[in-house]
């Protein structure tokens, strides 16, 4: 992974985009005075709510209350992730995004370069003479042509060293195909194909970049299926086939992960556009990370027999310590004996999806998988449950959902919620109680401090003609205050874009983005006035802070003598100003 992006970088790149235009790309926008209005892609919108606000570089649907700027207009677009928006923008500008410790990815880029190349080579050998049995064996399983090219199927000759004698001219090429597990080593001198007489199946990362390769035989002979190993860009307890293609949906709000890639295939074909699989491993910590920064809904799909169940129980329990209370699991099992593919295939879309709106939830798999082997007829039988399904619902993180999960216990096993409560490792809230999923931070409430925030945040220019100077004291919101003015001030070029930008890992991100577009509805021309007004109340307060401070502190203990002259002159001050503003 790359280090870190620095933010003079990040400063920079918004300065560059321009945000009216980024949005345009997308969706078309409609002139309205100064800023422009658009259908808000991000809910179900019937006439334009979305304003995009050229001179603060802002985007903000006054429906949904979707908003940020062009970073997170991608974000949520694309479905990408921050590092992932920012190389997109970079490269729309035509620039290098630097990091600390680049020279890894540096090192690794050839590889990606190599893997897409071979990638084309075993596409236009399924076109050859070569490829004919692989062209047979995909129109058999019902694939068309679209789809096939909309997922780069290959084909590996039956060769035991093509793709070495064409990519492996020299050691240095040698070498990277040895590095992407594209070619074995047999002895110091002999090296031979992994891939051999199969239909290849390129997986890429979710920027579109090929790391490695699937390859299924055409007849029965064994492994089946064969995968790339672990290399410098190939993880695949990390990665999801499909998820690349998925993400092109415009509508992308569920992902179905299946577990083979005939199954996302096969689905794409039925127009089932938005599943994924994993390569040949359970569900993993990765996996659910990447799903849910992705979608809010996520559904498991298994076959029904045994094998099936066990990996949907390694699912749930890979997804219970990050389900929160923004994200929807679903689990769906087929009949016994079907797989995604072959399930599809027979019945079509409607049916199948059909069966996707009648999948088990969570919380119904969860206390039915629990429940299976005990009779909840008995004492002994409900003590059991609620034994092997409490450490389970203790570990989700999401407070409402978690308390809905205990609720459902209780109801399952006759035992009191309350009782329950108290079992957990901390009592859960009441919903009235819960915390919303972005709680406005409590230090910026209506204040002075917070109207001075707005203020900034939308007209930064105006710090050019007021003098500011804050204390450093712990005072409600005034370190954000500070924060704000310090990047103004380092600032050449600033926007309220650029400003919530430097908050993007602070509790405080999402308000900020709220405050940035919040209406003001002051006069253009008194606005400077406000914020020297407001300043002025804030100085005021944070002297009255430091003397209630000191007042309180010498109640219980002798002041220093520094202390009781601080305290001597800040009252002197309190009074000046209280003779000055009479």
């Amino acid at each position: 992974m790359a280090g870190k992006i620095p933010q003079h970088f990040i400063d920079d790149l918004l300065a560059r985009t321009d945000i009216v235009s980024l949005v345009e790309r997308y969706i078309p926008l409609k002139k309205a005075g100064t800023n422009y209005l658009c259908v808000c892609p991000f809910h179900d919108d019937h006439k334009p709510s979305m304003h995009v606000v050229p001179n603060k570089q802002f985007y903000y649907c006054f429906s949904c209350g979707a908003s940020g700027n062009a970073i997170g207009f991608l974000m949520n677009y694309e479905h990408l992730s921050f590092i992932d928006a920012i190389e997109t923008l970079a490269s729309d500008a035509g620039i290098p995004v630097p990091r600390e410790a680049s020279q890894a990815q540096d090192r690794l880029q050839p590889l990606y370069d190599l893997l897409g190349k071979v990638s084309q080579y075993f596409q236009s050998e399924l076109k050859n003479d070569a490829g004919q049995a692989a062209r047979d064996y995909l129109k058999r399983r019902g694939l068309s042509q679209e789809t096939i090219e909309h997922f780069s199927l290959g084909f590996a000759p039956d060769s035991w060293d093509s793709v070495t004698q064409r990519f492996g001219h020299n050691t240095e090429g040698q070498t990277a195909l040895l590095q992407t597990g594209l070619i074995i080593e047999k002895n110091a001198k002999r090296h031979y194909d992994r891939f051999r007489n199969r239909v290849m199946f390129p997986i890429r990362d979710q920027r579109g970049r090929h790391i490695g390769f699937g390859g299924r035989v055409m007849d029965d002979s064994t492994p089946k299926y064969l995968n790339s190993p672990e290399t410098p860009v190939f993880h695949k307890g990390r990665e999801l086939f499909g998820l690349y293609e998925a993400k092109k949906t415009r509508d992308l709000n569920t992902l179905l992960v299946t577990e083979g890639y005939m199954d996302v295939i096969a689905l794409h074909e039925a127009g089932i556009t938005y599943a994924v699989a994993t390569l040949g491993t359970a569900v993993t910590k990765d996996h659910i990370e990447r799903l849910v920064r992705t979608v809010k809904h996520i559904v498991f799909c298994f076959d029904g027999d045994m094998a099936g169940r066990k990996a949907a129980w390694k699912a749930l329990t890979t997804a219970l310590p990050m389900l929160d209370d923004t994200v929807q699991f679903q689990f769906l099992f087929l009949p016994q004996g079907q797989d995604p593919d072959s399930f599809v295939r027979e019945h079509g879309k409607t049916v199948f999806e059909q069966h996707i709106q009648g999948a088990h939830t969570l919380s119904q798999y969860l206390l039915e998988a629990l429940s299976d082997d005990l009779n909840l007829e008995t004492l002994e039988g409900r003590a059991q449950l609620v034994a092997k399904a409490m450490p389970l619902i203790s570990s989700v993180k999401g407070l409402a959902i978690k308390e809905q999960l205990l609720q459902a216990l209780a109801e399952r096993s006759h035992t009191p919620k309350q009782t329950l409560l108290e079992w957990t490792d901390r009592a859960v809230p009441t919903a009235s109680q819960a915390m919303p999923s972005h709680p406005i931070p409590a230090d910026i409430k209506q204040t002075p401090v917070r109207f001075a925030i707005t203020l900034l945040l939308q007209h930064p220019e105006l710090l050019k003609e007021t003098e500011v100077e804050l204390p450093d004291l712990p005072m409600k919101g005034l370190d954000i205050l500070k924060k704000i003015v310090e990047i103004i001030r380092n600032s050449s070029y600033i926007t309220s874009a650029t400003i919530v930008e430097h908050f993007r890992h602070d509790k405080a991100f999402t308000f900020l983005t709220k405050l940035a577009v919040a209406p003001l509805l002051i006069p253009e021309g008194s606005l400077q006035q406000e914020l020297s007004d407001t300043l002025h109340t804030i100085k005021a307060q944070t002297l009255n802070f430091s003397i209630d401070t000191l007042l309180h502190k010498a109640k219980s203990q002798d002041l220093s003598t520094e202390e009781k002259q601080a305290l001597q002159k800040l009252l002197v001050l309190k009074k000046t100003r209280h003779k000055t503003s009479i």
